[in-house]
């Protein structure tokens, strides 16, 4: 399909931007081949179809990227206040573990009493029971605080999983996102390559060898012509008149005695009423010179001398429009002769758009 729109879809690459309606081409060109309009709006529309769906797809990519984005930080959350309440029930289990130690100081400080006591036991009976009773009561505190230090410590470290197994899923979740952004960035590249091969694609019709210039020419005259302003068109030579302009002596072209008469020919009119095209003419001329100018030099390019018959040409026209009235366009080239600066007028009417 590439291919295809490669040779054929000059017309619609160079034009569909200014144009609201397909064009319906000449039938034929300087290359002599037909080309199908249809085909190349059609071949044109799939390439932007994929440009377009590529771009689709990069946009639904990049919106998934951060919806996963999102869950991650929403997991990051839940992590960070989880590690939060395991600092709190750490400080917990500390202040606890520091009671118990008190508590154990304050045992070992009643059971040297006892035992001070048991020496004077045979004196105060009374009195090292009573202390006994006493570091029994401090044991057991001591032995409740160390049994609650270790239920805090279990639930501090329970705590300390969790934020790690949250931390864990987390990352899971990063790394998705990273995956999912990887994609939508995949996607973006697939569309800027795609549209890379249009654009490389249009470069390449236009750069084709084949009559580009005439295309191009033509291309601005139908969009112009579509636009429906101003004087632009193509315009069949019907008649050929004289007329002088001293302001055209530069020798373009170049007819020295005998007279001339339109045959056949075709003038290409530009928006600003500037135009050419080639003019086939009959008549007696005695001589006829076509003249270039290149760098600055005026170079004979061809000559007819022939007084006895009528000699057939074709002039390729460098010529300026005058007037339009809509339909009419009347318009004058310029050569030179023996008595000086002369032009010959011609008149034109507008062709249909499809001719």
């Amino acid at each position: 399909m590439f291919k295809n729109m490669c040779f054929v879809s000059v017309f619609v690459l160079l034009s569909s931007a200014s144009l609201a309606d397909p064009i319906t081409v000449p039938n034929t060109f300087s290359a002599g081949d037909p080309i199908s309009a249809t085909l190349m709006n059609e071949n044109f529309t799939v390439v932007e179809s994929g440009v377009n769906d590529a771009d689709s797809t990069a946009g639904v990519a990049l919106n998934t990227a951060r919806d996963a984005r999102n869950v991650a930080n929403d997991a990051q959350a839940k992590a960070d206040a989880a590690q939060a309440s395991a600092n709190e029930l750490q400080i917990v289990a500390e202040e606890a573990k520091q009671t118990a130690d008190d508590a154990q100081a304050s045992a070992d400080q009643a059971q040297d009493d006892a035992n001070a006591a048991q020496d004077d036991a045979n004196a105060a009976a009374i009195a090292a029971s009573a202390a006994q009773a006493s570091a029994n009561s401090a044991q057991s505190t001591a032995d409740t605080a160390t049994i609650a230090a270790q239920n805090a410590l279990d639930a501090a470290n329970n705590a300390q999983t969790t934020a790690e197994v949250a931390e864990a899923q987390a990352s899971i979740a990063q790394l998705d996102a990273a995956s999912a952004e990887n994609t939508a960035e995949t996607a973006a590249t697939d569309a800027a390559e795609a549209k890379t091969i249009a654009e490389e694609l249009q470069n390449r019709v236009l750069t084709n060898e084949v009559d580009v210039q005439d295309l191009k020419n033509r291309l601005d005259v139908l969009e112009q012509i579509v636009a429906g302003t101003g004087k632009a068109g193509v315009y069949t030579v019907v008649t050929l008149g004289s007329g002088a302009d001293a302001s055209k002596d530069d020798g373009r072209i170049g007819l020295v005695g005998g007279s001339i008469s339109v045959g056949s020919g075709q003038v290409v009119v530009s928006e600003s009423g500037s135009c050419s095209g080639q003019i086939s003419i009959t008549g007696a001329i005695s001589k006829l010179e076509f003249v270039e100018e290149v760098d600055g030099e005026l170079l004979n390019v061809e000559r007819f001398n022939d007084v006895s018959s009528p000699n057939d040409g074709s002039v390729p026209v460098t010529c300026d429009a005058v007037s339009y009235d809509g339909s009419t366009l009347v318009g004058k080239a310029f050569f030179s002769d023996t008595a000086g600066s002369t032009g010959f007028i011609f008149v034109g009417a507008k062709q249909n758009i499809t001719d």
